[in-house]
């Protein structure tokens, strides 16, 4: 076993993932607070934005509200894709006992931090961006949010037959032939 699979062994425990689920669910919760004051969208909860659309967004938001949006990427965005990456890839850990498949939270991960960068350069830009950036975050942003529908699905199918699984062995001895 190497290195990482150890850690993964060491933290890859119900209190340990409780507690990231929770952190979850509060930066989740946190994020709603404070974003509630701007009116308008967000560009990280879109599925993919063109740079037009992008720009209209940032126009919206108005300048308080493109500040409120950079304190609160700066503040709870930064953590947010590492509570949920840990999370998700020690629950696939846990369920799969695979190392490999264990690691595709983190591309997640990658991608939201990629894209909170560049969301980032093109608001304190605005009005002047790099078209070109936004263009491309368009895309990062729907990469990510692909990302995540693979993830949850591994997840799922990896829960669902450890379920089935479980059922079965504790109904084993009940069976009528």
């Amino acid at each position: 076993m190497d290195r990482i699979s150890i850690i993964y062994s060491k933290f890859a425990t119900r209190g340990h993932l409780q507690i990231l689920f929770g952190l979850w669910i509060i930066l989740y919760f946190s994020f709603g607070k404070v974003f509630s004051v701007i009116e308008g969208n967000i560009p990280d909860i879109m599925f993919h934005y063109s740079p037009e659309q992008l720009y209209y967004i940032f126009n919206d938001l108005g300048e308080e509200g493109r500040n409120i949006y950079v304190r609160g990427s700066l503040l709870l965005d930064y953590l947010y894709p590492l509570v949920y990456g840990g999370f998700l890839s020690l629950s696939l850990f846990a369920l799969s006992a695979g190392m490999k498949i264990s690691t595709l939270p983190w591309v997640v991960s990658f991608l939201d931090y990629i894209e909170n960068i560049n969301l980032l350069l093109l608001i304190r830009s605005f009005p002047d961006w790099d078209r070109n950036l936004a263009f491309l975050n368009g895309f990062v942003t729907s990469a990510k949010w692909i990302s995540i529908i693979v993830v949850i699905s591994i997840l799922a199918v990896f829960a669902i037959k450890r379920l089935v699984k479980s059922l079965w062995l504790r109904n084993r001895g009940n069976c009528i032939y």
